[in-house]
């Protein structure tokens, strides 16, 4: 009958909306398996780093060569306030990774002449103090609060930084930098709080 029809059509679909149900449940599960995993194979690679690390820095120095202030204001010719506020954030760099590497950094760690209203130019004579705030974030604990202001980020930074910062920063804060290419600092970014819990803030210089 119509009505044994109409009873049986109602049954297959409960079924098939509970079926559907369980699947949807089962995605969710899957999903957020698969989102533990990847969040711990972050994990297993900044520990990995960090034993290599570890390993070849067990009698740890500020490896990064000293920069005389005189160099900034003779050699690249930026004015004598520019030369003192660059020759100050360099030493803050090595301040930073002395503090990041003994688990006393401060809440915020500001890299870059905080006064500039315009960011440096490239400067490769940079790139080794780079490397030493790379492993020093990445044998922080975490929870830093990291900002980069006015300055000149191109690619081989950003490759030394990258994989030093996951699962390391709370806050990322890019503030009047200049970069190699466009979209270059967004990306940068977004790179970051993919690998990670962090937010970030991107000002782009005037």
């Amino acid at each position: 009958s119509n009505r044994a029809v109409v009873d049986k059509v109602s049954r297959l679909e409960a079924q098939v909306d509970a079926l559907q149900e369980e699947n949807d449940g089962l995605k969710n599960e899957v999903s957020s398996l698969k989102r533990r995993c990847f969040e711990t194979e972050l994990r297993c690679e900044a520990l990995e780093q960090s034993v290599q690390i570890l390993k070849k820095d067990a009698n740890w120095v500020y490896s990064a060569p000293e920069i005389p202030r005189i160099y900034w204001e003779e050699e690249e010719e930026y004015e004598d306030f520019e030369a003192d506020q660059i020759d100050e954030a360099v030493k803050s760099m090595r301040v930073y990774c002395h503090q990041l590497r003994k688990g006393s950094a401060p809440g915020k760690v500001e890299v870059g002449p905080q006064l500039f209203d315009y960011p440096m130019s490239r400067h490769d004579i940079l790139l080794p103090h780079w490397q030493e705030l790379a492993n020093a974030l990445n044998l922080s604990r975490g929870s830093i609060n990291l900002s980069i202001k006015m300055l000149h980020l191109d690619q081989s930074v950003m490759d030394i930084l990258t994989p030093c910062m996951k699962n390391k920063l709370e806050r990322f804060h890019l503030d009047g930098n200049d970069y190699t290419s466009s979209n270059m600092g967004i990306e940068f970014a977004i790179s970051t709080v993919m690998t990670g819990n962090s937010s970030f803030l991107l000002r782009e210089k005037k």
